[in-house]
């Protein structure tokens, strides 16, 4: 298992217990992130884990609000890619691509014109494509 998502997953999951901390109290936020560092390693396996993978990332989504929406960005951090891998590609808009790559939309626009970019269901832009391209240039 990486450590580096296991410390994404527990990053992520600290940020929504300080919410319910602020609501059910110090002791309640103590505990709650207690249960967070002992479940992170689990839930991280399951990520990879076939049959578990997108019911766990969906999941995750859920309860983090859908990070992705309002910082498209968060697709490239390791959560996210695990998290695109795990689901059936959901995919995003030209805008949504041209934030992860950090090109204009109308590069996106040319790219998935080209088939250097794949589409899904929707017209929207394959994910998983867009992530494939930013791990390839670095």
């Amino acid at each position: 298992m990486h450590d580096d998502l296991i410390d994404a997953v527990t990053d992520a999951l600290s940020a929504t217990a300080v919410t319910w901390a602020a609501l059910l109290g110090t002791d309640a936020g103590l505990l709650l992130d207690e249960r967070i560092r002992q479940a992170a390693p689990r839930i991280a396996a399951q990520l990879h884990t076939r049959g578990e993978q997108a019911g766990t990332a969906a999941d995750l989504l859920d309860l983090l609000g859908h990070p992705g929406d309002a910082d498209p960005g968060w697709w490239a951090t390791v959560l996210g890619q695990t998290v695109a891998h795990a689901l059936d590609d959901p995919g995003v808009s030209r805008a949504q691509a041209a934030q992860i790559l950090g090109v204009s939309p109308g590069t996106v626009a040319q790219l998935t014109h080209r088939r250097a970019l794949a589409r899904v269901a929707g017209g929207r832009v394959s994910l998983i494509s867009v992530l494939d391209r930013l791990a390839a240039r670095r």
